[in-house]
């Protein structure tokens, strides 16, 4: 028997338990199934057990969408991977296919080798915040040099994968925190500026700081009251990727400012981007020649046991996280 996590009703971390399960015998043409090392915790996986995400769980489910380890079976379709690989698993949108616990199943295109010049902590720790900025602004806003970008909640993990794409394109940042003592880490991380915004006003200075010529591109996890703070600082042909609820209170679209503006708001999901084997795989490509170059680093906070999970998930939940939230298993 193997240990998995699961839930059997909605809700927050006291739902999640240890659930004992059988190893597959028999794999569909394109499954791998693989020895779980390390597993990392994102935002969405939350969401999903308290019946926030768009992808509603069928009870009782597994939890988790990244995880690392080494391949034990192949289905029979199976060509990019062998028995003992180290592989690595891309988000995308499933019910099916979860995989936080000591083994997980995941389909052949949405697995990949572990970057060579990781370990199985830090392989874990890179697709879904990379994948989810790579779209926005290397595909849709097409970033280049010297255009600016704020990016909210800049501390979480998909946002300082965020701040690292833009400077990749050679654009500006904007680092919009809460918090005072993440201002240092935060420009030491490359945001060309960072905006307290519980002290500041936001669109002043966004004004300030750009001369009031305003941003490109919002890449924004909150929603209100964020959203109403940026509306009047946005460039003629500007898009805001909003992507997240962290504030826990939805977007009222506000129609006559993005007119005023000729500015876009597009519901942004990775999981949109990478139903195209083309599309997901330009987005591996991009990400791991810059992990390749050390351009790109896994950003990690802490690393707790496969026995500490629930309390892992607990951690997840505080304010003052700062990177990625993993899990290690040493079988």
């Amino acid at each position: 028997m193997k240990k998995v996590i699961s839930f059997n009703k909605i809700g927050g971390p006291e739902v999640l338990e240890f659930q004992d399960i059988e190893e597959p015998k028999e794999l569909k043409a394109d499954e791998v199934l693989y020895e779980v090392k390390a597993f990392a915790l994102n935002r969405s996986d939350w969401l999903l057990s308290a019946g926030l995400h768009y992808t509603i769980p069928n009870l009782p489910s597994r939890i988790g969408s990244e995880a690392s380890g080494v391949v034990k079976a192949l289905g029979s379709s199976v060509t990019k991977f062998k028995i003992g690989d180290k592989v690595s698993s891309i988000p995308f949108f499933t019910t099916e296919y979860l995989v936080h616990g000591e083994i997980a199943v995941t389909p052949e295109k949405y697995l990949v080798h572990c970057p060579e010049n990781l370990n199985f902590i830090e392989s874990t720790s890179i697709w879904m915040q990379y994948m989810t900025a790579y779209y926005p602004f290397v595909k849709i806003a097409k970033i280049k040099k010297n255009d600016v970008v704020l990016i909210g909640a800049a501390s979480s993990s998909a946002s300082l994968a965020a701040i690292d794409i833009v400077k990749s394109l050679n654009g500006l940042v904007i680092a919009a925190t809460r918090s005072e003592k993440k201002i240092d880490k935060l420009k030491e991380y490359g945001a060309d500026e960072v905006i307290n915004t519980q002290t500041e006003n936001l669109s002043d200075r966004i004004n300030n700081i750009t001369n009031e010529q305003g941003i490109r591109a919002v890449y924004d996890p909150i929603g209100n009251p964020f959203y109403q703070q940026y509306l009047d600082v946005l460039q003629s042909n500007s898009l805001v990727f909003h992507f997240g609820l962290l504030s826990g209170e939805s977007i009222k679209i506000d129609i006559s400012r993005h007119v005023r503006t000729n500015s876009y708001l597009l519901p942004y999901s990775l999981f949109n981007y990478i139903r195209e084997e083309n599309s997901i795989n330009e987005g591996i490509e991009y990400i791991k020649e810059n992990i390749s170059k050390n351009i790109f680093k896994p950003k990690i906070n802490k690393v707790f046991s496969f026995g500490e999970s629930i309390k892992a998930y607990e951690y997840l939940m505080e304010y003052d996280v700062f990177g990625k939230i993993v899990v290690e298993i040493k079988n």
